[in-house]
């Protein structure tokens, strides 16, 4: 009796490593795409440099200031900017430009993130213009901890940023279209 429990646990688990030993081979490749899919990627080594790109000093640029690995980050990202690219009928925010704070706590302090670019923690949204001598910050919105950030925050930002185009409450009016009367 014995060697057949034991024949049959072996067995069993012979087959299961052989199981799990094929599916590591032939696994779809689950690797999360890091950089947000909703929101244009851009990394500069300074965060001023992102000025650096904008010859047109009067034009207004937008800010997505995170990073990848932080968890507010990605429920902004695979959350909050999802639904509402699907409210707006769009793939993607091609309006922001990403940079990557992780890269700037290094060089740059709370205080100082605040002084030039208007916010201290993150994720935050910037609408800017200006030179990289003489940034001007248009407005913020910024997540902290008693003040999470929402779809309804979010959204209202877009509309005062002119961005947004997509429904202008529940009932799905368009905020472009007139109403028929």
């Amino acid at each position: 009796m014995f060697k057949k429990v034991s024949l049959v646990f072996f067995s069993a688990l012979w087959f299961c490593s052989i199981f799990l030993f094929v599916y590591r081979i032939v696994e779809p490749d689950t690797a999360i795409d890091r950089a947000n899919d909703v929101v244009s990627v851009m990394i500069p080594d300074s965060p001023l440099q992102t000025f650096n790109s904008n010859n047109d000093t009067n034009q207004i640029k937008y800010y997505y200031f995170c990073t990848v690995d932080h968890q507010d980050c990605m429920y902004m990202n695979n959350t909050l900017f999802k639904n509402l690219a699907n409210q707006m009928k769009i793939e993607s925010f091609d309006f922001f430009e990403f940079v990557d704070v992780e890269d700037l706590y290094g060089d740059w302090t709370p205080a100082k993130l605040k002084s030039v670019w208007g916010f201290e923690s993150y994720p935050a949204l910037v609408a800017a213009k200006g030179s990289a001598d003489a940034p001007e910050i248009l407005n913020v919105l910024e997540w902290t901890e008693t003040t999470p950030l929402d779809e309804s925050s979010i959204k209202n930002w877009m509309i005062l940023n002119e961005l947004w185009d997509g429904p202008a409450d529940e009932t799905g009016e368009l905020i472009d279209k007139p109403l028929d009367e």
